[in-house]
């Protein structure tokens, strides 16, 4: 038997002139050819070394990984003759070599075996379960709260779950690991540019966001690569540099203290509607995210201050209460009711739309502004789309400087730590009427300016 060897078909060029790189299995004065799937350029090849120079080739991986895939491949022939001649041998005499047909039937079966290996949402379907399960033993056991940590990184890996649904099911493809090539990146970038990841959003991803879900995804198949299960690395090469993060300061958007109050007195007929705004009220009175205002309780009231720690980056804040935030707190005995962050958000979108008719502000054209790689798009929309749960605590940090308390001040209550060009994204200027002093914060000395 001769050891099997590659040989490029040069006299076989397809239009995109690529050729077929055979394995050639001789015996006996027979042979077969067997398709390894690698098409090249016959430039990209190298005969007296048999190897490929360089990465172009139909299935986009660098040459490197082609060449690892030639020796695999090579490999699993001579597996299939070394178990062909075990089992043929007597003790008696030399074992025969297996025939080309018997080799490439095995190989064939072989490669199907490869061909049949589980689509990457299921590996990821089953990363995030085996995840979840995993930390809901370690936070029940040590009865922590679900909303924060591991928990939160977790579910930014379900919303990676749910775009590559959407991105499997527009380009009506299945993906494996071997299928995450620049092809597959470039035309991830483009769903993610093109306003594909949302059924709802109007617009594409900023440069910001996009880079995040690339990272998570890097994340997610570098653990597969640790584990054993994916083989295939050319993911470790992707680069997003061209989309460079800029951040435009016009994307600021908070009520004004007009559409406060209006937005605070708005007759409702609904007591979920009615959730909602009390919800958004006291994190515009107290400055807190979500996840920490959601968490009011009894117990993190004393001495008229609100002390809680705060989920996203474990401070402690000291918060002094005032009418609005106390009068909400009484309301639901200082037990605010459980209702989601989604649910939130819908009710409030459903609220200023409604509000829209009697507040025409929040029905101006309002510009918004994202980059895409280093080019601006500018779009209008209502403003009242383009608010946000999080304004509430643009709110509270704009009104606290439009009442002249000390930025540093400011900076404590609201626990930014990071540089002054952050906190100052949370100020919005648009529309401050310097004649409405009386309102929200006046009657505690904290506030007064």
């Amino acid at each position: 038997m001769e050891e099997p060897h590659f040989v490029l078909r040069r006299k076989y060029v397809n239009k995109d002139g690529l050729t077929q790189l055979q394995l050639v299995y001789s015996s006996n004065n027979h042979q077969v050819r067997l398709d390894t799937g690698i098409r090249i350029r016959p430039k990209d090849w190298n005969d007296n070394k048999k190897q490929i120079l360089s990465s172009v080739s139909e299935i986009e991986k660098d040459s490197k990984e082609l060449n690892d895939l030639m020796i695999e491949k090579k490999k699993k022939v001579m597996t299939i003759v070394s178990d062909f001649k075990k089992a043929h041998d007597n003790g008696t005499s030399i074992a025969p070599d297996p025939d080309p047909k018997y080799v490439r039937e095995n190989f064939n079966e072989v490669i199907k075996e490869i061909n049949e290996e589980r689509p990457l949402l299921e590996h990821l379907k089953t990363y995030i379960d085996d995840r979840k399960s995993y930390l809901d033993t370690v936070y029940d056991g040590l009865k922590k709260d679900k909303r924060s940590g591991q928990y939160k990184t977790l579910n930014h890996f379900e919303i990676l779950y749910t775009d590559l649904v959407r991105f499997s099911e527009k380009n009506r493809k299945t993906y494996y690991f071997c299928d995450i090539n620049k092809k597959f990146r470039d035309n991830l970038v483009k769903f993610y540019l093109t306003k594909g990841a949302s059924k709802t959003s109007k617009k594409g991803l900023n440069n910001s966001t996009l880079k995040k879900k690339f990272s998570r995804l890097k994340s997610f198949l570098n653990v597969m690569t640790e584990d054993g299960v994916n083989k295939y690395l050319i993911y470790k090469t992707f680069s997003l540099k061209e989309f460079k993060v800029v951040e435009s300061d016009d994307n600021i958007f908070a009520l004004t203290i007009k559409e406060f109050e209006q937005f605070k007195n708005f007759p409702l007929m609904l007591e979920k509607l009615e959730i909602a705004r009390d919800y958004y009220l006291l994190s515009c009175s107290s400055g807190l995210r979500w996840s920490d205002v959601s968490r009011l309780n009894k117990t993190k009231i004393k001495n008229d201050l609100i002390t809680t720690n705060i989920i996203k980056t474990s401070q402690t804040l000291i918060i002094p209460l005032n009418p609005i935030s106390e009068s909400i707190l009484k309301k639901y005995n200082y037990q605010m009711p459980e209702i989601s962050k989604p649910e939130i958000d819908r009710r409030l979108t459903l609220m200023w739309l409604i509000m829209s008719d009697s507040i025409p502000s929040l029905k101006e054209q309002t510009l918004y502004k994202y980059y895409v790689g280093s080019a601006m798009i500018e779009e209008y929309y209502p403003k009242y789309q383009l608010l946000s749960f999080h304004t509430s605590r643009k709110y509270f940090i704009t009104y606290l400087i439009y009442k002249g308390v000390p930025i540093d001040q400011i900076r404590k209550l609201s626990g930014h730590r990071g540089s002054l060009e952050v906190f100052f994204r949370y100020v919005y200027s648009g529309n401050m009427d310097p004649s409405l002093k009386n309102n929200l914060f006046t009657e505690s000395d904290l506030w007064k300016s």
